[in-house]
């Protein structure tokens, strides 16, 4: 007699819709533009959690898909925000790069803002996503 290991593929349409509802639980941090300098964005982090947090992010822009999983970043810095506290980083532009990204873990999950279409006058699209920390 054969026997089988049988189990359910997550597809990632599904993967990421079961880590968009484990993100519903945790607070995202909030990102918005200071202003722009000679290929430099300043930017503010705000922390809108109950905890104080250490947030990472990436101090150079990257890709979009690298900002949403948290993936091929190298130049990440670390920054100790206060529970509803803000705090100013600088991130700089880099070639062909479009996009801001910073996060947190709890419980095992990066929690991850991050951010394209930045503009001069202060506007930005805004994204949120969750990935598994190993």
């Amino acid at each position: 007699m054969t026997t089988y290991n049988y189990g359910t593929i997550l597809y990632s349409d599904l993967y990421d819709e079961i880590l968009s509802v484990i993100g519903e639980y945790y607070n995202y941090l909030s990102l918005s533009i200071n202003s722009k300098s000679s290929g430099t964005w300043s930017i503010t982090i705000e922390n809108r959690t109950d905890s104080k947090l250490t947030c990472e992010y990436n101090s150079k822009m990257c890709n979009l898909n690298d900002a949403k999983y948290w993936t091929n970043l190298e130049d990440i810095s670390t920054v100790t925000i206060s529970s509803g506290s803000k705090a100013i980083v600088y991130i700089s532009e880099n070639w062909f790069a479009t996009s801001i990204a910073c996060s947190y873990i709890v419980d095992g999950f990066r929690i991850i803002t991050y951010a394209n279409k930045l503009k001069k006058s202060g506007s930005l699209s805004c994204y949120y996503s969750v990935v598994i920390e190993d």
